[in-house]
């Protein structure tokens, strides 16, 4: 969730399929893994350009990390924020950064922090 906006973001686990299928609003757009990314959202000058006043105009940006094979969403410090809604089950979710997420009303924020 950017703000309000549902964004559907899927990848084939197949390693030969090499887009990634997003959904914005109904809107169906595909991306290279390779070629396109990072993909950067938000309401003007961005790759994918979301017309809502709650999108900042540089939003968050989606990548993809080649050596480990992960779809990485990064929110580069909005108003609103950019939210996670996990549809199924996982057995691990990978961080690279501080994440923030919310179950039902609760916004929740994981903080990573390294020990010395």
């Amino acid at each position: 969730m950017i703000e309000k906006v549902l964004i559907i973001i899927e990848s084939q686990k197949d390693e030969n399929n090499n887009f990634l299928n997003i959904t914005v609003e109904g809107q169906k757009y595909k991306y290279d893994k390779f070629k396109d990314c990072p993909i950067t959202i938000g309401r003007g000058n961005a790759i994918l350009n979301i017309k809502n006043n709650s999108i900042s105009k540089n939003h968050s940006m989606i990548n993809y990390q080649y050596d480990n094979k992960v779809i990485c969403i990064k929110d580069n410090d909005s108003t609103n924020g950019t939210y996670f809604l996990i549809g199924k089950k996982y057995s691990f979710i990978y961080l690279l950064s501080d994440l923030t997420f919310k179950i039902l009303e609760f916004k929740f924020k994981v903080k990573i922090s390294y020990l010395e």
